[in-house]
């Protein structure tokens, strides 16, 4: 299922449930249209829940579309929703998260470059280790640290500590790939 459907059918089970669970007044019987008693507190949570789906469909819709802050919003909420599951829907989702923020921070967006840094030096469980990526998380580290992103002392003990955690062969590899990534970065900017 595509993110993009994915999305819809959170909005749809949390939309429906929320109706199906406000959908009469007791007191007098009466049903009303969006399924609460104006004033009540399940109008308040219907509407919550109708204004949240909106927000995510628009994020979702300028994701799609190509927006670089949509992108980074949605990898965000796909990263949010990946801490409350185990497992491999944890990675699965922390895999989507990544390609959102990467698409995102392959148009400049510094956040996501930041977070993809994160995200990719994290230390997952052995049998999802693969998720660790120094080599990508290095690269990351220094595109943002070149867009003084992270060019602070914070980000410069992050770099000693993930070159601690390489050989040489790896800096090299990462810095290299800053280096192309960074000109790919600097050529959709000026398009």
């Amino acid at each position: 299922m595509r993110t993009g459907q994915k999305a819809w059918v959170v909005v749809s089970v949390l939309a429906g449930a929320l109706t199906a669970c406000a959908t009469s007044d007791r007191e007098n019987q009466t049903i009303y249209a969006n399924g609460a008693a104006p004033g009540t507190v399940a109008a308040e949570i219907l509407q919550e829940a109708e204004d949240s789906a909106k927000q995510i469909r628009n994020v979702v819709e300028s994701a799609l579309r190509g927006i670089p802050e949509s992108k980074h919003q949605l990898g965000m909420i796909i990263l949010d929703r990946a801490h409350g599951y185990g497992g491999e829907e944890r990675a699965k989702a922390v895999l989507e998260a990544r390609t959102w923020l990467t698409r995102a921070a392959e148009q400049g967006h510094d956040s996501a470059q930041l977070q993809l840094w994160i995200l990719y030096s994290d230390e997952y469980p052995v049998e999802y280790s693969i998720l660790t990526d120094y080599v990508m998380a290095y690269t990351w580290l220094k595109i943002a640290s070149d867009n003084e992103a992270s060019d602070s002392p914070t980000g410069q003990a992050a770099d000693r500590a993930l070159q601690e955690k390489m050989t040489t062969e790896q800096v090299a590899v990462a810095q290299k790939l800053a280096a192309g990534l960074s000109q790919r970065i600097e050529s959709s900017r000026s398009q």
